[in-house]
């Protein structure tokens, strides 16, 4: 569902701004519709915070189900700027409580071996629901789309009452019985005695992190949890940073009409995230994650530059026949690549950090790499409009560069390692 809100934009931004159509926006409101939800995905994750440890993981993602339910529902009847505006308000508010916990969840219920499988299913689905929108949105009406939308966030809603606690919590809560049900449950082949094993091993390791759980200054309280929480933070901003909401939220007027619509160049761009990201999870696993993100990293500063160039220089004419080609392609290997290594950079958030920093932690780096997507959405057509629209993607490509100089220098490498172990790797550096 959080890829059908994400996707749902690009076709609709340029339908909406048609005569004719149910709002007619103009592009100041067009450029607020398209980050506004950045606002609230900023704020959730305080929410998330407070309640993932009292309630539980399963819990927030009933409520972030509803609020995506709710979002469509009201998008039926959204016929004022207004209303749009707090649909897109509650559509970022969900996705923030579902990204943290997300991230929590999988890290928790998934063992070392098939963590970056499992957790790379998450960014295809993601990918799925943002090209089935650019289907949906560019062909049929606005209210048609929302109807379309509510249906499938009433069945999340249904479906999300099958999920298990993690085990992790569970023990945290002293349900140990039900903790060593959910480990057979999600180890099939696992004996009795193997599930107590590793439930001892989890007691251990919260009782190491309830010592130093005792206030805020926790993030501060050891040198490993400040490194961990500004590693996931900053290799996480520039991900954003490089372009990674905004392209897809002005993909229909970054591309020019040619044989094919701006619309229709959208909707090839959501095949090649698709393909990329039902890639991904043979490619995560089998190789280093550290190694991985290096090279999509650089490939991106390459395309963003590549894309850079096409729009500033003079030798491709936009009347060109090749242009929109050239201009798809440049676009399309840095998406390819995005969304090939996805999750990558959404794994390393749920194993890097330590149990006592978890929430609090990935609060932070929710919040603030939503505020750096709310900046890079907001200000793409005020760049556009003041310098040119090639100065955007100048700007992603020295992030990109950034990234590949920072992970070269600061992240460790986790695959293969427990969390239990990854913590202990850090404490040894």
């Amino acid at each position: 569902m959080t890829g059908v809100g994400y996707g749902w934009i690009a076709p609709t931004l340029v339908n909406l701004q048609k005569a004719g159509s149910e709002l007619q926006l103009n592009d100041e409101e067009t450029s607020w519709m398209a980050s506004l939800h950045e606002v609230t995905h900023a704020i959730g994750p305080i929410f998330s915070f407070m309640f993932l440890d009292r309630i539980g993981r399963k819990n927030c993602f009933i409520i972030s189900s509803f609020l995506l339910f709710l979002t469509w529902l009201l998008t039926i009847f959204a016929r004022s700027i207004s209303l749009v505006y707090l649909t897109r308000l509650i559509f970022g508010f969900a996705i923030s409580i579902n990204e943290l916990t997300s991230s929590i969840y999988l890290g928790e219920n998934c063992s070392p071996s098939i963590r970056g499988i499992i957790c790379s299913l998450l960014p295809l689905c993601h990918y799925a629901g943002v090209f089935v929108e650019f289907v949906v949105a560019t062909y049929l009406p606005y209210s048609t789309v929302a109807i379309i939308n509510t249906i499938f966030g009433f069945i999340t809603v249904l479906t999300i009452f099958l999920l298990k606690e993690t085990p992790y919590y569970l023990v945290m809560k002293g349900h140990f019985k039900g903790a060593e049900k959910t480990l057979t449950w999600l180890n099939g082949d696992i004996c009795e005695n193997e599930s107590k094993i590793e439930i001892e091993k989890i007691k251990e390791n919260i009782q190491l992190e309830k010592v130093k759980k005792n206030s805020y200054l926790t993030l501060f309280s050891s040198p490993e949890n400040y490194k961990t929480v500004v590693t996931v933070f900053i290799i996480t901003m520039l991900w954003v940073l490089s372009g990674f909401n905004s392209i897809n939220s002005y993909a229909s007027t970054i591309f020019l009409s040619s044989t094919l619509t701006a619309n229709e160049f959208t909707i090839l761009l959501g095949i090649v995230q698709f393909g990329a990201a039902c890639i991904s999870p043979f490619i995560v696993e089998r190789y280093n994650r550290r190694t991985l993100l290096m090279i999509s990293f650089l490939t991106m500063t390459l395309s963003q530059g590549a894309t850079f160039i096409l729009f500033r220089t003079g030798f491709v004419s936009h009347h060109n026949v090749y242009f929109p080609w050239l201009l798809f392609a440049s676009v399309a290997l840095y998406s390819f690549t995005l969304a090939l290594v996805y999750p990558a950079v959404f794994i390393i958030r749920g194993e890097l950090l330590p149990l006592s920093v978890k929430a609090i932690g990935g609060f932070l780096t929710v919040s603030v790499d939503s505020l750096a997507s709310f900046l890079t959405i907001r200000l793409f057509p005020i760049i556009t409009q003041q310098y040119g629209i090639e100065f955007n993607f100048l700007l992603y490509c020295t992030a990109s560069m950034l990234g590949c100089v920072y992970i070269y220098l600061a992240l460790p490498e986790t695959r293969g390692k427990s969390l239990i172990d990854i913590q202990k790797s850090i404490k040894q550096t």
